[in-house]
């Protein structure tokens, strides 16, 4: 897919995410998480890298804004895997304070996962999440393919 397929794309119909799963996976262990990854509605791939790579839309940081997902399971989510740049206190300011205006590009790559392109969030699932649920327009404006 080139450029011009990317800007032409819709956002929410080929763009991931990726939540980190621990050394070994280990987050699946947990029944809490795993009864959420097993209830994704779009299909999920496991990356060596210990990540699940996830539709935005099947991400946390959406279902929160949906109301699918409390901000507990985010809070534990950020905390297990030792995310200390992430809060439920910073992803609420985003939230109300949210100015598309003064918000930097989203990052993005490509990745072929199964012989299929799939765009990869490097820097914005927060950003993405709150593009995509406000149904903002010509969200492509804002991503910048890596």
């Amino acid at each position: 897919m080139n450029e011009d397929e990317f800007n032409n794309l819709s956002i929410g119909e080929n763009m991931y995410c990726l939540h980190y799963l621990l050394p070994g996976n280990k987050l699946l262990n947990n029944k809490e998480f795993a009864t959420y990854f097993n209830n994704l509605k779009y299909k999920y791939y496991i990356l060596p890298s210990n990540h699940l790579c996830i539709h935005i839309l099947d991400s946390i940081h959406y279902n929160i804004l949906t109301g699918k997902v409390s901000f507990s399971l985010y809070d534990k989510y950020v905390k297990v895997t030792k995310q200390s740049e992430h809060s439920i206190e910073q992803f609420k300011d985003l939230i109300k304070d949210f100015d598309i205006k003064k918000m930097k590009n989203i990052e993005c790559y490509k990745k072929r996962i199964e012989n299929d392109d799939k765009f990869i969030l490097s820097d914005g699932c927060h950003r993405l999440s709150i593009l995509l649920f406000n149904n903002y327009s010509n969200i492509h404006e804002y991503i910048t393919l890596k």
